[in-house]
């Protein structure tokens, strides 16, 4: 059986990882097993499960990088011990009580007009306290858009190149350094986002996620306490 473009150099055993991950399976990391005229095959390293995932929504393949990536056109998950397309479920507005639906064409309805209703402010009611009330709701308004997580926020400690784009998306550009004393440095760069991920390790393959760097180079936060000192004595690379 003929087999995908990209995926010959995964047919030795080589693994990867699927973008966007499949929903449902939290370890992201496979192995080819075979290909039929309608789906391919694939292994879960971790829990030995078999997925067959449709030819048809196969994307681009990604073999040249550290970790391969297998580009996926539609989100998929796990149901039931197999991998289906997901369906975003559609929710269907409740019918207000004593209203009714005609079974004709929607053209057809008569066209009603929402009643007025007179809203007033009993005189008891101070306007002062009205006025507090409104501060209030757009404060927590703005407190919560605050407090909501950046995208270099959403990554843990320890994190390897593999879970690092499966949260993020492969990176615009990335790059290497080696320091003094062997360790590996990784850089991914997420200009979007306004960022730039930092994974270091003995080698390449085992450099794991330590901090965030802006666009000058400024600490933007780290995996653990003593990674800090880390990120500051790198050079810019």
């Amino acid at each position: 059986m003929s087999i995908l473009p990209g995926l010959f150099g995964l047919t030795a055993g080589r693994t990867f990882a699927f973008y966007p991950p499949i929903l449902g399976i939290a370890h992201n990391e496979w192995r080819f097993r075979r290909v039929t005229w309608s789906e391919i095959v694939v292994i879960n390293t971790r829990s030995g499960e078999e997925a067959c995932i449709p030819r048809s929504i196969i994307g681009d393949v990604s073999a040249n990088a550290p970790v391969a990536i297998v580009g996926l056109k539609r989100d998929v998950e796990w149901r039931d011990g197999l991998a289906v397309p997901y369906r975003r479920p559609v929710v269907e507005l409740p019918i207000a009580v004593n209203d009714y639906v005609p079974a004709g064409p929607r053209e057809a309805r008569p066209h009603r007009l929402a009643p007025v209703v007179n809203i007033r402010l009993e005189s008891h009611t101070p306007r002062k306290a009205v006025g507090i009330f409104l501060l209030g709701l757009v404060a927590s308004a703005v407190v919560g858009g605050l407090w909501r997580p950046r995208a270099w926020q959403q990554l843990k400690p320890g994190e390897d190149y593999a879970s690092v784009i499966a949260r993020l998306g492969a990176p615009d550009t990335q790059r290497m350094f080696v320091g003094t004393n062997g360790d590996v440095f990784r850089s991914l760069d997420y200009p979007r986002k306004h960022f730039t991920a930092i994974l270091e390790g003995r080698t390449e393959a085992e450099a794991r996620y330590i901090g965030s760097v802006d666009s000058r180079g400024k600490v933007l936060g780290s995996g653990l306490p003593s990674d800090l000192d880390i990120l500051r004595s790198i050079p810019r690379f």
